[in-house]
C-alpha cells in the first residue's frame, strides 16, 4: 500500500501534541508527526497543560 505524502497538518516534534493529534485525527483530519527520535522517551519532558491551551482544545475533543 503507498503512503499518501501530504497532509493538512504536520507536526514537527512528539513531545506534547498527543492529545492534539488524537483530535485532529479523530475529525479526519489527515496529519503527521515526526520526530528526531526513533523511539519514545522513556521521560516526559512536558510539565503540564495551560488552561488557554485547554479551552482551545475543547470546542474539538471528543472523549475516549
Amino acid at each position: 500500500m503507498r503512503e499518501n505524502r501530504y497532509v493538512d497538518v504536520l507536526i514537527v516534534g512528539a513531545e506534547a501534541v498527543g492529545p492534539t493529534f488524537a483530535n485532529l485525527a479523530g475529525r479526519g483530519t489527515p496529519c503527521r508527526v515526526i520526530d528526531q527520535l526513533a523511539a519514545p522517551t522513556r521521560r516526559s519532558k512536558a510539565h503540564g497543560i495551560r488552561s488557554r491551551t485547554l479551552e482551545a482544545l475543547e470546542p474539538n475533543s471528543r472523549p475516549f
